[in-house]
């Protein structure tokens, strides 16, 4: 029986009862230390994935800013390049062209030419 108590309710509700409630409080006194030492284990398993999930989540957000950054740097080759084969191809272009004499419109096309936007612009 728990020392301070027990005297009292075994002269109050019999010996039976005062042992019943010793053992009640015994008992729930020893599951709330297991339950409490179990949140305190939980807390800190709960901490230690929390801290693993937030690493991999740095190492994935670090990995897609280096992507990003590659992928920047990639683009702007790819755009230089892109420009550079552009004003290569026209320079070609121009000079192959360069010998080629300015002819005007034969009065066929010409013809051909009114109608076509005659055309368009009744539409």
């Amino acid at each position: 029986m728990i020392p301070f108590f027990g005297p009292y309710l075994a002269a109050k509700f019999g010996a039976g009862t005062a042992k019943a409630v010793s053992w009640g409080i015994i008992s729930f006194t020893v599951v709330f230390a297991l339950w409490r030492a179990y949140s305190a284990v939980y807390d800190r398993g709960v901490m230690h994935e929390r801290a693993a999930w937030e690493t991999k989540v740095e190492r994935i957000v670090k990995a897609r800013s280096d992507a990003a950054a590659r992928a920047a740097i990639n683009d702007a080759r790819t755009v230089t390049k892109t420009d550079t084969k552009i004003s290569n191809d026209r320079k070609e272009f121009d000079n192959a062209t360069a010998h080629i004499p300015d002819r005007p419109l034969s009065d066929r096309q010409r013809a051909r030419l009114d109608r076509e936007l005659r055309s368009k612009a009744q539409r």
